[in-house]
């Protein structure tokens, strides 16, 4: 085991080896395992391997299912007014 490795056992893997002892390699990437068990660089954002375009971020998401509940709660008002008629089908901001 290496020296520093020692003296900060949190930094440790924490994967446990088939004769029952604790992994004693160094964690890698702020995983919980070191590159011999699986431990990966996650990336997130522009440079995640699956990002394109941002449409589909978490972030613009929650920003659609506002802006979908803001315009759903406006067709309601209207529909309870009379400045729209009722639609049939599927209404705007509802989940099914």
């Amino acid at each position: 085991m290496l020296k520093w490795l020692e003296r900060h056992p949190e930094l440790q893997c924490k994967q446990i080896k088939k004769n029952g002892d604790r992994c004693r390699n160094p964690r890698h990437y702020d995983c919980k395992t070191c590159r011999f068990h699986g431990a990966r660089r996650i990336r997130t954002g522009i440079k995640a391997t699956a990002y394109k375009t941002g449409e589909w971020t978490a972030e613009a998401i929650k920003n659609s299912q506002e802006t979908r509940a803001r315009l759903g709660a406006l067709q309601r008002i209207g529909e309870k007014l009379g400045f729209l008629p009722k639609k049939r089908g599927r209404k705007i901001g509802s989940k099914f």
